[in-house]
């Protein structure tokens, strides 16, 4: 994101100076409330002279020339808040260049993406979870952040959840070692070099990699009333499970 936002004023400048065009980013949101779907898109860039809709993304590895899923709906969605059937990509890869790729976008699409919004929102409205969304560990996490010191009485059939889990625990660590063992034959093998090839691919790296860090140990001994002053307690759940004895 931060890449982004640097870059792709630079970017903007660039396409108008290849395409010899006017663009211009627009200050206001683009919205659509249409069959029970409410819609916002923002636009990074649009022609001066008929509003063609342009997308600006820069990405750290080289343009492939397909648009990925979360690229793609984000087309479809800019479509259908702007009212227009084509998006403009300008792509900025690794290898320096800009890759110009343009996405129609139908009216069967637009309506598709309006009714699977609406359910969605509809199911959030009703405060439910939607049909298609699974939430994780991470989500029921932060919904339930706050323990209380009470027992929920649970049906036989969350025994068979718990045993599965202690089982993913103890294969997670039998693959653990299984990825160390691999990779400390793989290690021998290439010993100080940083690359290794089979052919013409290179199929590994081993290569060094430095970090700063800060030494809090040392920063606590030199200035430990600083050390407390800037120190912060944070509070989590931790879920254990403990199967059948």
């Amino acid at each position: 994101m931060e890449r982004g936002n640097r870059l792709e004023p630079v970017i903007i400048e660039w396409v108008q100076s290849l395409e010899a065009i006017v663009l211009y980013t627009p200050k206001k949101l683009h919205c659509l409330n249409k069959d029970g779907a409410r819609l916002i898109a923002t636009i990074d860039a649009m022609c001066a002279h008929d509003d063609r809709v342009y997308e600006i993304k820069t990405i750290s590895k080289r343009w492939d020339g397909k648009l990925p899923a979360h690229w793609y709906w984000q087309g479809v969605q800019q479509a259908a808040c702007v009212g227009v059937h084509e998006i403009f990509w300008r792509i900025f890869d690794s290898d320096m260049m800009i890759h110009n790729y343009t996405q129609w976008v139908s009216s069967d699409e637009i309506q598709m993406h309006i009714n699977a919004a609406a359910e969605f929102l509809k199911a959030i409205d009703n405060g439910v979870l939607p049909d298609d969304v699974v939430l994780s560990y991470e989500n029921a996490s932060d919904l339930y952040n706050k323990p209380i010191a009470k027992q929920v009485i649970l049906n036989d059939d969350a025994m068979d959840l718990i045993i599965r889990i202690e089982h993913i625990k103890v294969a997670k660590k039998e693959f653990e070692k299984l990825e160390s063992e691999a990779k400390a034959e793989l290690a021998f093998l290439m010993k100080d070099a940083e690359e290794a090839v089979i052919g013409d691919r290179v199929v590994a790296t081993w290569k060094s990699q430095k970090r700063r860090v800060f030494d809090s140990a040392r920063f606590e001994s030199e200035h430990p009333a600083l050390s407390e002053k800037y120190r912060k307690d944070t509070e989590f759940r931790v879920l254990k499970t403990k199967g059948k004895k």
